[in-house]
């Protein structure tokens, strides 16, 4: 089936197979410094606080729903698997922020497995990758269109952080449609829309490197490419306006989502799923003055109901407006 939405498709070069470990792993540090650390005056808190408490939210409504409902699969038996991992993004962190508060609450810790189709070897891997034993990083290469039984065979959740808009349009129904199939539900985040707005606002990440790149400890290699010969700087930049370009819009993802159902219905999975409906949300919030804006939308099997539809919610700013949409 033709997908709507479709557009030339661009590459962003850092992501690229050929393209040089020397600049490569700065530009993904950088990324994850992006992520991890709150820049002063314009951000009220780093990105991934504001990631890790919607993530946390949805863990406990996860837990909370299921065992209200009976589940046989056990209220704290949940782990979060991301896809598309990189060098481990933001994830070291908000694994520690979550799993410190469920540890003050007297709760045992979520699991956190990363994973990537290109695993990262471990001496490349951010400083903000596994520190704990609630962190792992699958070794093996893990396909989001086809997770393996490692990943299928438990109770999970699966997010994209920054990662979502690297799929093409079949490719991204083909991701929703293997969660739908296994996954408890799916998280799907993105610091960028597709707007104006979000293109000026990479232009930062220029200026921002060479700011931050000394607090990294650099190479004399990295020191050079950044300043010297700014390829690091000029990379961060185009590579995040093509990620503008590719980020997809909540409707368009649940869109995907509605399609995902109907594939899912064609091949006759619909009973193997158990005809279980799935509730969708979706909201943002600013993380950076002025146009800087954290996107969510998240997916998850709905147990409370079972009347062949999907509620999907809609956050921004404390405001919640509710639809009723047919999957």
């Amino acid at each position: 089936m033709p997908l709507p939405y479709n557009r030339p498709w661009l590459i962003e070069l850092a992501d690229q197979q050929w393209f040089p470990p020397y600049l490569r792993i700065p530009v993904y540090e950088m990324l994850t410094y992006i992520w991890t650390h709150r820049i002063p005056l314009l951000q009220s808190k780093a990105p991934y606080e504001r990631a890790a408490q919607i993530l946390e939210t949805i863990i406990e409504n996860a837990i909370n729903e299921s065992g209200r409902l009976g589940s046989s699969l056990g209220n704290d038996d949940v782990r979060v698997v991301d896809f598309g991992s990189g060098a481990g993004g933001p994830l070291g962190k908000i694994e520690r922020w979550i799993n410190r508060r469920r540890t003050d609450k007297s709760k045992p810790p979520i699991p956190f497995y990363l994973t990537d189709l290109y695993p990262m070897p471990q001496s490349t891997l951010s400083n903000s990758s596994p520190s704990s034993s609630s962190l792992v990083y699958l070794p093996e290469s893990v396909d989001a269109l086809r997770a393996p039984m490692s990943v299928t065979s438990r109770r999970h959740l699966r997010t994209f952080f920054l990662s979502f808009h690297h799929f093409n349009e079949e490719q991204a129904r083909g991701v929703i449609v293997d969660a739908m199939r296994s996954a408890e539900g799916l998280c799907i985040f993105e610091l960028q829309e597709c707007n104006f707005g979000s293109a000026m606002m990479i232009f930062l990440l220029a200026p921002l490197t060479w700011i931050f790149i000394p607090f990294q400890s650099p190479n004399i290699r990295t020191l050079i490419f950044t300043y010297l010969i700014p390829l690091i700087p000029f990379i961060l930049v185009l590579d995040g306006l093509i990620s503008v370009y590719r980020t997809r819009s909540p409707s368009h993802i649940l869109h995907l989502a509605n399609l995902a159902n109907l594939s899912l219905a064609l091949e006759g999975e619909d009973k193997v799923i158990g005809d279980m409906d799935w509730k969708w949300e979706h909201g943002a919030e600013r993380h950076t003055w002025p146009f800087g804006q954290l996107v969510w939308v998240v997916g998850r099997r709905d147990w409370s109901d079972n009347n062949g539809n999907a509620t999907e919610t809609e956050t921004e700013e404390e405001s919640y407006s509710e639809a009723e949409h047919g999957a």
